[in-house]
């Protein structure tokens, strides 16, 4: 047996690094079917799994009951048809389920290897944890579906305002011909009421848009100042409602953008006096309280209001979902809020029975 040149010993070297940095790569894993003894190897991608791999299943068949049950007869389907020689090259994506029972997508690619004589002998492949990609294309999904939805609610919610100017337009040129000096003044408050509430929605819309382009400024907060701010802001509307605005002490501390907070609390604290305030002497209630499991920061608005059918819980935070259109006000508040939570990666939420009023929160996690 000739000796190994230097070349063999770099070409050797090359491959163990090659196959080093691919089993080392937690997201890429080799397998192997053998044929004539009918058995697989995919033992580091079945620990990775978290499972042992002295229950690792040898056959093709075992295999297949850790796939999806959604996925499994299309890959063993795909699996028959390669061996069976109808396709080439084997690929397919799958669920694959971990030890601890959630899923874990897959992309699986292989070649068939044959022996000296030609004929097939093994199968060779590779699994790649393609599970972000995946996610990823999901939330891709479900913002294309609440775009086109929000550009839909969008063009309902400025076409209306603007077929009153287009209707009271026509009716001040008629009442201009006839000198009717008091509906040539209503005429001209329709128009501008319309086009004030054109505006609104515009600017409400443009400042969900520009939420969080620029990313988060994080700070430990002060609600007491944040709060104090905003009973100065509305002192004309709790007034106007006989209502009161109350600190819920103690106050917690959240480490979050404060543009975005003060926003939040802005809109919860305006809905509240929109929506709870219709009787007087209603108290509304902000706080926070800290939480442990996830670590982070509860803030929430309680108002003494008529409460929500559960059916809305989720509508509300859906730009325009407005629950009475008798109510001033764009439509996009709670839509703002909940933008807001999920840039921090938390989320809001309400709790509310009909009769007992409502309590919105909003879940910021420690940064």
């Amino acid at each position: 047996m000739s000796k190994p040149t230097a070349d063999d010993e770099r070409e050797r070297a090359t491959v163990q690094a090659r196959s080093g940095l691919a089993f080392d790569f937690p997201s890429l894993s080799f397998w192997e079917f053998d044929l004539g003894e009918n058995r697989m190897t995919v033992s580091h991608w079945f620990v990775r799994l978290g499972h042992d791999a002295e229950e690792m299943p040898q056959t093709i068949e075992g295999l297949a009951d850790l796939i999806h049950p959604d996925d499994r007869e299309r890959v063993l389907d795909g699996l028959r048809q390669f061996r069976g020689g109808k396709i080439t090259l084997y690929s397919a994506q799958f669920r694959l389920r971990h030890a601890d029972g959630h899923w874990v997508w897959i992309e699986s690619r292989a070649r068939m290897v044959n022996d000296t004589q030609g004929k097939p002998e093994r199968i060779v492949g590779i699994h790649y944890d393609i599970t972000d990609l995946k996610q990823a294309h999901q939330k891709m999904l479900e913002k294309n579906e609440e775009l086109q939805s929000l550009v839909y609610a969008t063009s309902h919610e400025l076409k209306s305002p603007l077929v009153t100017v287009k209707g009271f337009v026509g009716l001040l040129k008629t009442d201009l011909e006839a000198g009717d000096q008091d509906r040539i003044a209503h005429d001209m408050n329709r128009i501008a009421d319309a086009t004030d509430g054109m505006s609104a929605v515009i600017d409400d819309l443009l400042a969900l848009s520009r939420m969080g382009r620029d990313g988060l400024s994080l700070s430990a907060l002060d609600l007491h100042e944040i709060i104090d701010k905003l009973q100065d802001d509305f002192e004309i509307e709790l007034k106007k409602h006989a209502a009161r605005l109350v600190k819920a002490e103690p106050l917690a501390r959240p480490v979050a953008d404060p543009h975005a907070v003060m926003r939040v609390l802005y809109n919860l604290v305006d809905n509240a006096i929109r929506y709870g305030c219709d009787e007087p002497d209603k108290v509304i209630e902000v706080g926070s309280v800290p939480q442990a499991n996830p670590r982070g920061t509860l803030l929430y608005v309680r108002d003494q209001g008529p409460g929500i059918d559960p059916k809305y819980h989720e509508r509300i935070f859906k730009a325009f979902e407005r629950l009475s259109r008798r109510k001033a006000g764009t439509g996009v508040g709670l839509a703002s809020v909940q933008k807001a939570a999920e840039l921090h990666g938390g989320r809001a939420w309400v709790e509310s029975i009909p009769g007992e009023g409502s309590c919105f929160k909003v879940f910021i996690p420690s940064a």
